[in-house]
């Protein structure tokens, strides 16, 4: 039985790695290259200013422990849960999406 767990989460994993790239119907990949880099730059430059804007204008957060007493949090300097890669990433995928590209696999050899 520990065996079959192993093999299903190996498997699993395996998939989480297939190689994908971002596809248009009509583009060459140059085009495609170009809208890309626009996507992450504007992304960037969005998550980060977002990041900023709640390191410094955010006060902290107000919360009652387990044992009932109040505590104040500071919040994370890149605010969105932690870290401002994710939602410069998550930026990147909306751009790219908004301007009709979808996410395929690479075809395997």
């Amino acid at each position: 039985m520990a065996h079959a767990i192993r093999l299903g989460l190996t498997l699993v994993l395996l998939a989480g790695c297939t190689p994908v790239h971002w596809t248009r119907q009509g583009l060459v990949p140059a085009e495609t290259q170009a809208d890309l880099a626009y996507c992450r730059q504007a992304a960037w430059q969005e998550a980060w200013l977002e990041s900023w804007r709640r390191q410094f204008h955010a006060p902290p957060k107000v919360v009652r422990g387990r044992d009932g007493r109040i505590y104040y949090v500071e919040r994370h300097p890149f605010g969105y849960d932690g870290d401002a890669l994710f939602r410069e990433l998550d930026l990147t995928n909306f751009c790219m999406r908004a301007k009709g590209y979808e996410l395929t696999r690479v075809p395997g050899p």
